[in-house]
């Protein structure tokens, strides 16, 4: 269960964006603690920068361990960007320096790579992020991820594995899904899997996602999911 560090508009309505177009996964709503554990078990290199006028843009790249080698690894003084974020520290992370953004080309309007992070992560104000490269198998760990972070809305530990592959699927369809828990009805809301939605649709029909048991399941009348 993953609590967020913040209050905003996203955690005060137990939402979450997340959007795809098969090569990035971001959204909105989401901390960085949530996709950190995902983070961790790449095993890469880490460099990692706070910028902006309002500090408010945090950039972290992740490197295989031999392109690692071709930059000066400075560690941050405490607190890194990552527990200035987070409040934890999971990652050995070293400072992303003006000099090897100038190696990179990097910037942050423009992200084409002479050398390409294995793994790109971006988030502003805690809450809307990017990750990339992505394939299925590390999308489908960071919609673990969101999901537990639902987990503290909803105010239990509950078993999301029956619905992932569904909603896997639907974000690579539609390209962008959107996830409400709402713990007194016990259920959760996803749109993009209801066929009609007038003005007061949520009050006439059950949540998409049923928590019943401490198991989620889709509502027996969505359409496309297999039931068995």
């Amino acid at each position: 269960m993953i609590e967020p560090t913040q209050s905003d508009y996203w955690t005060a309505n137990h939402l979450s964006n997340i959007r795809t177009n098969g090569v990035f996964i971001g959204g909105a709503g989401i901390p960085l603690r949530v996709v950190l554990p995902v983070l961790q078990a790449l095993n890469l290199t880490w460099f990692s920068d706070i910028n902006g006028d309002y500090r408010d843009n945090f950039d972290l790249l992740g490197f295989d361990a031999e392109i690692a080698t071709k930059f000066p690894k400075v560690k941050h003084k405490d607190p890194s960007p990552v527990k200035e974020l987070s409040g934890l520290e999971p990652l050995d992370e070293f400072i992303l320096s003006d000099e090897i953004r100038s190696h990179l080309n990097f910037q942050f309007t423009a992200r084409d790579h002479k050398i390409k992070p294995a793994c790109q992560v971006y988030f502003h104000d805690d809450c809307f992020f990017s990750i990339q490269p992505v394939d299925q198998t590390l999308m489908t760990k960071i919609l673990s991820q969101i999901l537990d972070l639902h987990n503290y809305y909803m105010k239990e530990e509950i078993n999301w594995s029956s619905i992932i592959p569904f909603m896997q699927g639907k974000l690579m369809e539609a390209r962008e899904i959107e996830l409400k828990s709402d713990p007194r009805r016990h259920c959760m809301w996803i749109p993009q899997f209801e066929e009609s939605k007038g003005l007061l649709w949520k009050w006439f029909r059950k949540g998409t996602v049923l928590i019943e048991n401490g198991k989620a399941h889709f509502r027996e009348d969505v359409q496309g999911i297999n039931h068995e």
